[in-house]
This record gives C-alpha cells, sequence and structure tokens, in this order.
C-alpha cells in the first residue's frame, strides 16, 4: 500500500518536471525567434537606408529657363460691384409708381418710382412754373426782336443827340453878318458902355444919399438900366460877331459828352442783342433751371448711373414721412456690375513692393479651372493696426466681368511683385549654403564628378529659385541637396535614424 501510494507521488512529480521544462523550451524558443525577427527587420531596414541614401546623393536635375515671377504671399478678398448706390426718399409724399424689380436693368436717367403729386409740397410744384420762366426768359433772349428793335432805336435816337449837340457847340462861332453891320453893333455896345459908365458916376454921388432920397432912387434905377442896355448890345455883338460866351461854350460842351455817352451805351446794349446774351445771362438763367429741376426730381427715384436693380424698398401707397429725425428714406439699392473689384488688406511688409497698375490674378473656388486677371488700381497711405498687425487697404479691378462671377465670391489672389522672362532656374534643394555664407550649385562635369559653381540667388517662385551665374546655362544637370527624412516604411515614423542625419556624407554624428 506504501509502494502505491509512492510510486503515485513519483509519476506526479516527473509529470510536473516535463510541463516545466516544455515551458522553458516554450520561452526559450519565443525568444530566440523575437531575436531572430528583430534582426532579419533591421538588417532589411538598414539595406533600405542605404539604398534610399544611394538615390538621393545621387539625384539630379536639370538647369531650366523660362519666366520666373515672385509673388507676394496668398492673399483673399470679396467680389463687390464697382459701385454700390443707395437711393432716398428726400421729401414727404404718398407712393405712386415703383416701376421696377430686384434684377431689372436700368439706364442712367430711369425714372425708377415716383411721389403722387397730389401728396407733395408746394414748392416742389411751383419749382415747374420756375423752370419753365427761366427756360422761356433763356429762349426770349436768343429769339426776341422786339428787344432788338428797341435797342435799335434807342441807339438811332442817342446818335441824333449827338449830332444836335455838336452843330449847338459848333453854331457858338459863327460870324452871321458883314463887317460894316457888326461894326454899327459894335458902336451901339460901345455908346451903351459909356451910357453905363455916366450913370454909375451919378449913382456914386448920391449913393452916400437915404435909401428912401428920390435921386438915389433914380439914379440907382438909370444904373440898372443902363447896364442892361450895356449887357444886351454886347450879347448882340458877340452873337452877329461869333464871339463864344465862355459858359454857354462849356454848357454845349458838356451836353455834347453826354450826348456821346449815352450813344455808347446804346451801341453795346444793341451789339448785346444783336449777337447774342452774354455768358452770364445765360449761366444765371440755366442755374435758375437746373435748381428747380432738381426741387423737382426729389418727387422721383431717377437712376444716376446705369446698373442692375439690388433691392426695391418703396411700395406703392406707402407714405413717406419725413421730420427732423428722419430726413431721408431708402427706396432703391441698385449695383454698377459693368465691373467688379476685391478689397484685400496687405501686410505692411508687403505693401512696399506693389503699385498702382500692378497685375494680379485671382481664381475662385466656386469657378474652377478659370483665371481671371486685373489691376491694382487704389492702395491706402494709412494703415490699419489690428492688435501687433499692421495691413493696408488694397483695390483690384477685375479686367473683365463672368457671368459665373457673382457679388460676394472669395477670391484667392496672388500679385506678382517682380518677373524675369528668361530667367535660369533650379529647385530649391539645388542651391546650397557653404560655410561662410556664400550660396553654390554642384554640377556634374563630363567626367561624372560634381563641381561647385558660385551663384547668386535671384527671384524666388514657390519652390523654383533663379540662380545667376555665368558659369551656368540651361541644360547643365546639378545635384540635389540631401533631405533629412526618408519614409522607408520600417516601425515608428519611418524618418532616417538620428545616426544618419545631420551630416551631408550621411556619416554618424560625433
Amino acid at each position: 500500500m506504501t509502494t502505491t501510494t509512492e510510486t503515485k507521488k513519483t509519476k506526479q512529480k516527473n509529470r510536473k518536471s516535463r510541463i516545466l521544462i516544455g515551458f522553458l523550451i516554450l520561452i526559450l524558443l519565443l525568444v530566440i525567434g523575437s531575436g531572430l525577427f528583430q534582426y532579419f527587420s533591421q538588417a532589411k531596414q538598414a539595406s533600405q537606408l542605404e539604398t534610399s541614401l544611394t538615390e538621393i546623393s545621387n539625384k539630379t536635375e536639370v538647369v531650366e529657363q523660362g519666366k520666373l515671377a515672385e509673388s507676394l504671399p496668398s492673399i483673399s478678398g470679396t467680389v463687390r460691384s464697382k459701385q454700390s448706390i443707395s437711393l432716398y426718399w428726400k421729401i414727404s409724399g404718398t407712393v405712386a409708381k415703383v416701376l421696377v424689380n430686384p434684377g431689372d436693368q436700368v439706364k442712367q436717367g430711369d425714372i425708377l418710382a415716383e411721389l403722387d403729386p397730389a401728396t407733395i409740397d408746394t414748392s416742389v410744384l411751383q419749382a415747374a412754373v420756375t423752370r419753365q420762366t427761366a427756360e422761356t426768359n433763356l429762349e426770349r433772349l436768343y429769339t426776341s426782336s422786339l428787344n432788338l428793335a428797341t435797342a435799335y432805336n434807342t441807339m438811332i435816337t442817342a446818335q441824333k443827340a449827338v449830332k444836335d449837340a455838336e452843330d449847338a457847340l459848333n453854331a457858338l462861332g459863327i460870324v452871321r453878318k458883314e463887317s460894316t453891320e457888326i461894326g454899327v453893333y459894335y458902336q451901339d455896345y460901345l455908346n451903351s458902355r459909356a451910357d453905363y459908365e455916366s450913370a454909375l458916376e451919378e449913382y456914386n454921388v448920391l449913393k452916400v444919399r437915404p435909401l428912401d432920397d428920390v435921386d438915389r432912387q433914380m439914379a440907382a434905377q438909370m444904373l440898372s438900366g443902363a447896364r442892361t442896355g450895356m449887357e444886351s448890345s454886347l450879347s448882340k455883338y458877340n452873337w452877329y460877331n461869333g464871339e463864344v460866351d465862355s459858359l454857354k461854350k462849356q454848357q454845349a460842351e458838356a451836353n455834347l459828352l453826354l450826348a456821346k455817352a449815352q450813344y455808347d451805351d446804346a451801341v453795346r446794349a444793341y451789339e448785346k442783342i444783336k449777337n447774342g446774351p452774354t455768358e452770364a445771362q445765360v449761366n444765371s438763367l440755366t442755374a435758375q433751371g437746373k435748381a428747380a429741376q432738381a426741387t423737382m426730381n426729389t418727387a422721383y427715384i431717377i437712376a444716376p448711373v446705369a446698373g442692375t436693380i439690388a433691392e426695391v424698398a418703396a411700395k406703392q401707397f406707402d407714405v413717406i414721412t419725413l421730420d427732423a429725425a428722419t430726413t431721408e428714406v431708402l427706396a432703391i439699392r441698385m449695383e454698377d456690375l459693368s465691373a467688379y473689384e476685391i478689397d484685400v488688406a496687405v501686410s505692411e511688409m508687403d505693401i512696399n513692393s506693389i503699385s498702382l497698375g500692378q497685375t494680379a490674378e485671382m481664381t475662385f473656388d466656386a469657378v474652377p479651372l478659370h483665371m481671371f486677371t486685373g489691376k491694382i488700381v487704389r492702395i491706402s497711405n494709412v494703415g490699419l493696426t489690428t492688435g501687433t498687425k499692421v495691413t493696408y487697404d488694397m483695390t483690384i479691378l477685375m479686367d473683365q466681368t463672368d457671368a459665373l462671377v457673382r457679388p460676394g465670391m472669395m477670391a484667392d489672389i496672388v500679385v506678382n511683385t517682380r518677373e524675369v522672362p528668361d530667367a535660369l532656374y533650379v529647385s530649391d534643394k539645388v542651391v546650397k549654403t557653404a560655410e561662410d555664407g556664400s550660396r553654390y550649385v554642384e554640377r556634374l562635369s563630363a567626367d561624372g564628378t560634381f563641381e561647385k559653381i558660385p551663384v547668386t540667388v535671384g527671384i524666388v517662385s514657390g519652390t523654383k529659385t533663379q540662380i545667376l551665374s555665368d558659369q551656368i546655362k540651361a541644360g547643365d544637370t546639378v545635384k540635389a541637396a540631401l533631405q533629412t527624412s526618408i519614409s522607408i516604411g520600417g516601425a515608428g515614423s519611418g524618418e532616417v535614424p538620428e545616426l544618419f542625419v545631420g551630416r551631408p556624407g550621411g556619416g554618424p554624428r560625433r
């Protein structure tokens, strides 16, 4: 019994030992398998890496020649019409007619809506009378024969007055009698003067007497009569002899000057009417007519330019009430769709690279496979600061409109700041930088080796770089720069292990 029990225990112990040994062998096999897998995987990666490094180190490209343009960083903007115009009611009244709908095309001067004349202020109606009066007066300036005839008659009358004044002046110096008869008149004058002098002496003797003295009074009367007789005989003698009285001559000369001045005025007035109205007369009446018309136009909504109706706010029978708080009411909004503009914001770092008239290229997500062009027409001189960012407004006028392009669409815009029509260029991976900062490319020589050629970098367009060198020409084969990461399909990120990164030769870092 004891033997049987011991036998069972021995068998159980042996079975446990075999299980343990089997488990240990399995673990050992797993460890060996994992190690072998990792070994072969690393070997494969190393082989792929070596192949990729060889391919990259030997990668070349050909120097190309052609048009190359440098452009601003990508900018975008929203399309809008060239001009958006809101038209307002400026007076109170009731809307009688609305003659357009959204989308209608209208011409400049078209009436779009109007107020009922019975509901508007009387000053607007009076303006119609004022305009008609101004137009009538203006027409009369050009066509009235009555004005011309009146001016002509005035001129002829003034001309006759000049002739009469000249005759009167000339008549003062005419000798009207023979010398013998003139002598008689002169003797009469001498006799009358002698009588005057005699009467004067007698009066001088008696003038000391009282005023009521009879002899004194008679002497005074005799003196007065003698003076009158002397003046009369002298005047008669002068008239027949052609002598001129200075006072009469001055009066006659003054009359002649006045007559000539009046005649000159009459001639000028006649010439004005005969030659048509003056510029001042025309401008005055024209201004009156335009002012009256402007007042009349407040009863209407009139298209100031040709365009498309975008919004109609006015409705028939609307009552427009304006007061101190509400001075205008929107009636119609229209858009000038003859041209499109795009407003964009340009960074302060780029604003000095652009100028008026430069060409811009634009594309629209809503219009694929189409390229549009335009010109820069406005550049703001004042920047807009937002936080630490400064931008300048710029406006681009599209060269053409298209039915597919609509206001409100977003445009992606390219503005070429510099352009070279026949540039030598390579990809940006070809140009390398030496330790001293100079730039060079590696050109393939006839013997299969690569030679370093100094170059100067010109404009950069995307991944293309212009190179300037008298030793490089189009068609030359050049070597590309070694990349710093290679996707080889291994575990992890797929980058080249750090051991091989950072040196053109591919060797390990030290």
